[in-house]
């Protein structure tokens, strides 16, 4: 190709295509509709997957592989119509080697990562190691009165966070002595539990680029294997839970739970080493949605007010 020649079809390709001036390559974004979303089934295998951004994109350059050629082909056929009408010779075979070398066409991975989804946040102050059992606290029907709140639970944590000691807590569960809305909140979730492995839920609508952030760090965290001890897990920053946000126990093992009715007195600051898992609700079996028979409203949109991780590990961030 001759200089010539490549110079009038890079006016044509600026004057019509961004240019990224990192990668030298004229960029053309894919359009999509705005009822073009990830569905729950794609969801599910996303996040089944070990690492879920990587199966994100997989599963959209697939989705999009007949998209971007036919781009691509049209805009063969734009440059071509317009050598043409300028009367300059060119080899067809030769223009679209030129065009598939200096053009990418990108799928339009913002509008996918920006849809909301919905997420539960399940806790995990060291309670995982005993099953969770640790919640099920009197008045649950596995609770004991009057024994000693010394196991790791997320329960009593969140309790600590709110301001109340364990002390409160033996008040207002075990003698129904309280005038905190919190706690009496929490004396009727435990009322209202069936089974003895509930963990403590929050349930937030956020964007899946934020859901997928915090998977990064929470897999980054564990180094490839899960640590049941909260001291072996390495501090990676936290996330802020608006207090209005919806926040019960669940048994997602065994499709039972409280009646979602925790309320919190004041926002919650969450280290990310005490998350056990982030995931939109449909990769479980036994679903929020599925046990509840709820909608979208049950989660809170916008109830992560904050992510906020060590500058260290930002590069992890998409």
């Amino acid at each position: 190709m001759t200089k010539k020649l490549e110079k009038t079809i890079k006016e044509y390709l600026f004057a019509n295509c961004n240019y990224n001036k990192t990668s030298k390559l004229f960029e053309v974004e894919l359009y999509a509709d705005y009822r073009d979303e990830v569905d729950d089934s794609c969801l599910k295998t996303i996040f089944q997957d070990d690492n879920p951004y990587e199966k994100l994109l997989s599963m959209l350059n697939e989705g999009y592989q007949e998209e971007v050629w036919r781009t691509e082909d049209q805009l063969v056929d734009q440059v071509s119509e317009y050598l043409d009408d300028l009367g300059i010779e060119y080899d067809s075979e030769e223009l679209s080697t030129f065009i598939s070398e200096n053009v990418s066409v990108d799928i339009p991975l913002d509008h996918y990562l920006d849809q909301k989804v919905c997420v539960n946040i399940v806790l995990d102050v060291g309670d995982a190691n005993y099953e969770f059992v640790t919640n099920s606290i009197y008045p649950s029907y596995y609770g004991e009165s009057g024994a000693p709140l010394s196991q790791p639970s997320s329960l009593v944590w969140v309790a600590k966070q709110q301001g109340y000691t364990k002390t409160d807590m033996k008040n207002a569960l075990y003698h129904n002595n309280t005038s905190s809305s919190f706690l009496k909140s929490v004396r009727t979730e435990l009322v209202n539990t069936t089974t003895s492995i509930n963990s403590v839920y929050v349930m937030v609508q956020m964007t899946l680029r934020e859901c997928l952030n915090l998977n990064q760090i929470i897999h980054h965290r564990d180094g490839g294997y899960y640590r049941y001890y909260p001291e072996d897990r390495q501090y990676c920053g936290y996330i802020v839970i608006d207090k209005d946000s919806t926040v019960g126990l669940v048994d997602n093992w065994n499709g039972a739970g409280g009646l979602l009715g925790i309320q919190l007195e004041k926002d919650l600051k969450l280290p990310i080493k005490y998350i056990y898992s982030t995931e939109p609700d449909c990769c479980k079996d036994y679903s929020v949605k599925s046990i509840y028979g709820c909608n979208e409203s049950e989660w809170s949109d916008g109830g992560m007010k904050k992510m906020s991780v060590p500058k260290k590990l930002r590069n992890l961030l998409i």
